[in-house]
């Protein structure tokens, strides 16, 4: 993808990037990697770090652990101007505990509040974060990184 279609697409999907000050646009696109990846290769896994944050363009990516028994769970999908909690949470690092509520992370992610609180929860019922009212708190970053696929 040419960069001027990059630039364009990027400012109408993340809106934020729209309102950077003239030329920090180009500067930051002069650092970034446009990848082109056919449908079905797995572009991340537990064992790698997350490295950078992937703004989708085109296309979907489909979010999925592996149980130990080997069954995929698929937790979610991510389209172009969306963003994907798992790889947010482990660049960012969000302190201990973040102040939101479950539909506040949904309409930031551009998903429903239902899916946002089921995978809350079986973050919670693996010992990774407690919930409270209004509130996540962070028990074990490393075991998130783990599970998180690294951009």
């Amino acid at each position: 993808m040419h960069r001027a279609k990059v630039k364009a697409r990027l400012t109408a999907l993340y809106p934020p990037f729209a309102s950077l000050p003239p030329g920090k646009l180009d500067a930051l696109l002069a650092e970034a990697s446009t990848v082109t990846v056919p449908a079905g290769t797995m572009m991340f896994d537990a064992e790698n770090p997350c490295m950078a944050f992937p703004l989708l363009l085109e296309g979907t990516v489909r979010v999925s652990k592996t149980a130990p028994n080997g069954r995929e769970l698929q937790l979610y999908r991510v389209v172009p101007g969306e963003a994907c909690v798992l790889t947010s949470s482990c660049l960012l690092g969000k302190g201990k505990v973040i102040h939101t509520t479950h539909q506040q992370l949904a309409d930031e992610l551009g998903s429903v509040h239902e899916i946002v609180s089921r995978l809350l929860r079986s973050f919670a019922d693996q010992g990774l974060v407690s919930l409270g009212r209004e509130q996540i708190e962070i028990r074990d970053p490393a075991g998130l990184r783990a599970i998180a696929p690294p951009a």
